[in-house]
């Protein structure tokens, strides 16, 4: 599995190295400088949360005033809890960098798409081709009465215009090009999407159902702990810090997860809005074909990300997951109190 995993890696990898050298032949240039930026940010808020997490773990210990092979135990378990996150980590960071990626694709091409420079100027070609002659050559007067006072009025905008249909032809085809090219671009993304959400969708699935469950069981112990009536106030805040702060842990995955994923979805489906707003009155009838076949193509490909099939990736699932949350935590609260007070 995990060389399987690993080849796929890189045949994804390779695949977005492609997109980003022709997205570069194109005009637009490298932006992976802000998903590396931001996957340093990461690591050092990571870094920060582990150092406040052992400071904690060993304030509480010399509160406690224990001998140190009574606190072994504690520390154990600290030692596999930090272990077990870099773990999760690791799997979830590759993630999440690999979506940016792809996000950061999908922006540059709407940029291009975007790009007024690059769009055509069919207004002005569909006009002159009524007046085209078999030759290829464009002459209107041959269409106007011979005695028109406006003859010496066109004969001039005519050279005019001409220039302008050469500049016009050209943006024409750079357009179709451009569509083509996105057009592919598009569905390699969505090939890579795919395959990452069919190698890493059992574990995002389970790394989001034990979150939910650990955020659960995190603050349920920190309820009873409030029940039992502690007097100790130094055991209770720390108590209350290191649930804040696992409960943090969980959600804070639980969103990046999720909300990363549903910008990217969004930045692949607003390609469509976009090629119909400066693409769909088109004239041109090989554009026209383009635009049909690119929002057939987005149709029946759209780009998101599933849990192995379970469920979508996006920020419906994070109140889905509060929802979960919630519910279970008033049930195990109800029950509780009902089995105390019937006792």
């Amino acid at each position: 599995m995990g060389l399987y995993r690993s080849k796929a890696s890189k045949l994804c990898a390779r695949k977005i190295n492609e997109v980003d050298k022709t997205l570069q032949a194109l005009g637009s240039p490298a932006s992976f400088n802000g998903v590396y930026n931001r996957t340093i940010v990461d690591i050092t808020i990571i870094i920060i949360y582990l150092f406040f997490f052992l400071s904690l773990t060993v304030i509480k210990q010399i509160l406690r005033d224990e001998p140190f092979f009574k606190s072994f135990g504690t520390y154990c378990l600290t030692f596999l809890h930090v272990y077990s996150f870099m773990v999760e980590f690791l799997l979830v960071g590759e993630f999440i960098t690999i979506v940016r990626c792809i996000k950061s694709e999908f922006e540059r091409a709407n940029e291009l798409l975007g790009d007024i420079n690059t769009l055509s100027i069919s207004s002005i070609a569909s006009e002159l081709f009524k007046y085209r002659d078999a030759d290829g050559s464009y002459s209107i007067e041959r269409f106007l009465p011979i005695n028109s006072e406006k003859l010496f009025i066109i004969a001039p905008s005519l050279r005019q215009r001409q220039s302008q249909l050469q500049i016009s032809s050209h943006k024409i085809n750079r357009s179709r090009m451009l569509l083509r090219t996105i057009r592919q671009i598009h569905l390699e993304l969505w090939r890579v999407s795919k395959s990452f959400s069919n190698i890493y969708g059992i574990q995002i699935s389970l790394e989001i159902a034990m979150c939910v469950l650990l955020n659960t069981y995190s603050l349920y112990t920190l309820y009873v702990k409030f029940k039992e009536e502690i007097y100790d106030i130094h055991e209770l805040i720390l108590a209350s810090i290191r649930t804040l702060l696992l409960c943090l842990q969980y959600s804070t995955k639980i969103f990046i997860v999720n909300y990363v994923c549903d910008k990217t979805t969004k930045e692949a489906e607003r390609t469509n809005e976009i090629i119909h707003t400066f693409y769909g009155q088109n004239t041109d009838f090989e554009i026209q074909k383009e635009v049909e076949i690119f929002s057939l193509q987005m149709m029946r490909r759209r780009n998101a990300y599933s849990a192995f099939g379970l469920y979508n990736l996006n920020c419906k699932h994070i109140c889905s997951c509060i929802g979960i949350i919630t519910t279970y935590m008033v049930i195990m609260v109800q029950v509780t109190d009902s089995i105390k007070g019937g006792s």
